[in-house]
């Protein structure tokens, strides 16, 4: 019996920085069974989350808007990884917050071109080159060679998963 994996759904994160981000957070893992450890986290299209103040004579209760920033608007990336120790607190969004953002993400993608459709099949991994480069980076960063070069034909099993 095999495990459907779980779909990746948008968490607000709070960054020791005192950022406030919501992205689709993943974990990657290295080794198998019970040797498995975490290794970091990835952030997925994160944005940054500010609430902002607005004019609203028709419904004075209702001043404040969200106003959403890419997190690292300096990179073409998406994703990116982030050590344990630098979230301070993770958690669920409000519904229409939730959904204000997968909107957001979508429309990037379609901007970007970075949907990940545009790259299934094109050496069969499914991955996109920034996924591949992150899973190499995170092999070489705990000391492993690449999967696929380790001599011995076993390879590291760094495992993107969603928290």
């Amino acid at each position: 019996m095999t495990e459907e994996p779980k779909a990746l759904k948008p968490t607000v994160v709070i960054l020791k920085t005192g950022e406030k981000l919501i992205t689709m957070l993943q974990e990657a893992f290295e080794g198998k069974g019970e040797e498995q450890r975490g290794v970091c986290l990835i952030m997925n299209h994160p944005y940054t989350l500010e609430l902002i103040n607005v004019e609203n004579t028709d419904k004075p209760d209702q001043d404040l808007q969200v106003k959403y920033s890419r997190w690292c608007p300096f990179s073409i990336e998406t994703q990116f990884r982030i050590p344990y120790d630098g979230v301070l607190s993770l958690g669920d969004p409000d519904p229409g917050l939730a959904q204000a953002y997968l909107m957001k993400v979508e429309e990037a993608e379609k901007l970007f071109g970075t949907a990940k459709s545009e790259f299934d099949g094109i050496d069969g991994s499914g991955k996109s080159p920034a996924e591949k480069q992150a899973e190499s980076d995170i092999t070489a960063a705990i000391g492993r060679s690449a999967p696929g070069a380790n001599p011995a034909g076993v390879d590291p099993a760094i495992n993107p998963e969603v928290v």
